[in-house]
Order: C-alpha cells, then sequence, then structure tokens
C-alpha cells in the first residue's frame, strides 16, 4: 500500500514532495509499523508514533503527522479502511510562523560572501535573493523556461508549489547571472543541483551573519524589501506567486491582471537597491575570504 501511495503522491506532486514523503515513510513510518496491516493501526498507535518523535525532533513529528493523514485519509478514499485513525490527532508541536530576514547589512554580506563559495551556488543564491523564488525553482532551472530575448523566466506548472505556471521579468542583473552560465552538456542552468546543506556552511563561515538564517529566508527578505520599497502587496504576491492573498475567494474567481509590467519595475527596482547597498558598501559588510585567517 505505502509503494501505491508514494506512486499516486509522485504523479500529482512535486519530485521534491514526493521524495520528503518517501523519506519520511523510509525513516519515521516504516521502521515502526513496516510489518503492521493498516487495519491494525490505531489513534494510539499514531499518537505515540508522533509523539515519539517530537521528544527529540518536534517539526519531524509534525511533518510525520501530516504524511500519516494523508496517507490513511487516501486508504479512506478508496474504501481500503473505514476511518482514518489520525483523524482528529493534534500536530504534537506548536510552530511558530519564521519572521527571519536579512537587515541590509547582512544583504551586502551575503552577496559578497556568494562570490566565495564554489560555483554555481552563489549565483544560485543571488537569484534567489533577486527573485524572491524557492530553492528548488532556481536550482532545478532548465534552459527551456529562460528566454532570453525576451527577458523572462516561465516557471513550468509542473515544478510549482501552486501547480501553476509562472511568468517572472528578468531584471538586468538576474539576466546577466544566467547569461553567464555555461552551456554545457544537459537540461540545466546550472549544473550542480545538490549539496546545498554543506555548502550554506560555507556561505555561513563567508559571510558571518549576526544571527543564524535559511535559505528560504531569502525569499522573505525579497518580499520584505519590495514592501519597504513601496511596491504594491498584489505586485509582490504576484511576483512570489502566491494564489489570492488575503482576498483569495475573491481574487481567484475576479482578478485576471497578472501584474507583469508592474513586477518587471519592482524587480528591477529591487535589484538596483541591492546593487547600490553593494556598490557603495554602506552597511560596512566584513566576509571572511575561506580558507584564510
Amino acid at each position: 500500500m505505502v509503494e501505491r501511495y508514494t506512486g499516486h503522491a509522485k504523479k500529482r506532486t512535486r519530485e521534491s514532495t514526493w521524495a520528503a514523503i518517501g523519506g519520511i515513510f523510509r525513516r519515521e513510518i516504516l521502521p515502526i509499523w513496516g510489518s503492521e496491516s493498516v487495519h491494525n493501526i490505531k489513534r494510539r498507535d499514531v499518537i505515540d508514533l508522533v509523539e515519539g518523535i517530537a521528544n527529540t525532533r518536534p517539526v519531524a513529528a509534525n511533518r510525520t503527522l501530516t504524511v500519516v493523514s494523508t496517507f490513511f485519509g487516501w486508504l479512506v478514499a478508496r474504501d481500503v479502511i473505514v476511518a482514518s485513525p489520525a483523524a482528529g490527532v493534534a500536530p504534537p508541536t506548536k510552530e511558530t510562523e519564521r519572521t527571519r530576514k536579512l537587515s541590509d547589512e547582512e544583504i551586502v554580506r551575503f552577496w559578497t560572501a556568494c562570490d566565495a563559495i564554489p560555483a554555481p551556488y552563489g549565483d544560485m543564491y543571488k537569484l534567489l535573493l533577486l527573485l524572491g523564488a524557492r530553492r528548488q525553482e532556481i536550482a532545478e532551472m532548465p534552459w527551456r523556461e529562460v528566454n532570453e530575448q525576451a527577458r523572462t523566466w516561465e516557471l513550468a506548472a509542473d515544478r510549482s508549489k501552486t501547480h501553476a505556471s509562472r511568468l517572472t521579468p528578468l531584471p538586468d542583473q538576474a539576466l546577466a547571472i544566467i547569461a553567464r552560465q555555461p552551456h554545457i552538456a544537459g537540461p540545466y542552468v546550472f549544473f550542480r543541483r545538490g549539496g546545498h546543506s554543506a555548502i550554506k556552511l560555507l556561505l555561513d563561515a563567508a559571510m558571518r551573519s549576526d544571527a543564524p538564517w535559511r535559505i528560504h529566508d531569502l525569499r522573505r527578505t525579497c518580499a520584505s524589501g519590495l514592501q519597504k520599497l513601496g511596491i504594491n502587496v498584489a505586485v509582490t504576491e504576484a511576483i512570489l506567486g502566491h494564489k489570492g492573498g488575503t482576498f483569495k475567494g475573491i481574487v481567484s474567481v475576479y482578478q485576471t491582471h497578472d501584474y507583469f509590467e508592474e513586477k518587471r519595475a519592482a524587480l528591477q527596482i529591487w535589484a538596483n537597491h541591492i546593487d547600490a547597498l553593494v556598490k557603495s558598501k554602506c552597511a560596512g559588510a566584513k566576509v571572511v575570504q575561506l580558507g584564510r585567517r
């Protein structure tokens, strides 16, 4: 049943999503329930599973509960079981929404540190900040999504978290980064797409950030930066690819404007702002050269 379910997930979700689902089954669920029939799993078993994980890895426990709930819901929908044993089980850990974003000084440190880490990771991460994109969207960007003449990047629907394609105008700085990538054999703009954990350690060492941060925080930094520069929230939401925003029910039905020209202007303003920060070094950034004291 697990193989059938992960096959089902593979067809209907992004590669990174179904890979994560498979990983949770292998690491968290199958070692405990691998020999059990789905008909024998009770609510107490679900509670014991997630609470056992929560003792040392609280966020992983929440993710496991989500996968378990979805799996048993899938079994109910196919009349394999009558009711889900995960129904009514509360997440073991309360998660708080992250608010971390890079300050102007950290942006300068980050941008300079990107030049100190192995290629092409620095260019990948610069694009994340410039475009407010998700890591996998940039790391797995194929050349076919880029139109250098039209100065656009069109994220394919099957790679999008919202399952909808997204057309992003490329500011001058982003286009220059993409254009300098070598056209080696293969479909991808960046020839390396894994190893981010090790590279992040190098980036942190070069950057000396004020506080711990994650790669996804670059997306929040972009959104916050656009807001500080006076960009309309609807334009920012369109850049990020959010569906509907605050007025989701109304917007999804009536709003058809794609904000393309507004996005182009906003992203160029943001890119120019980063350029100005870096060139003026107004934040007094200090970057450690790797391998040197």
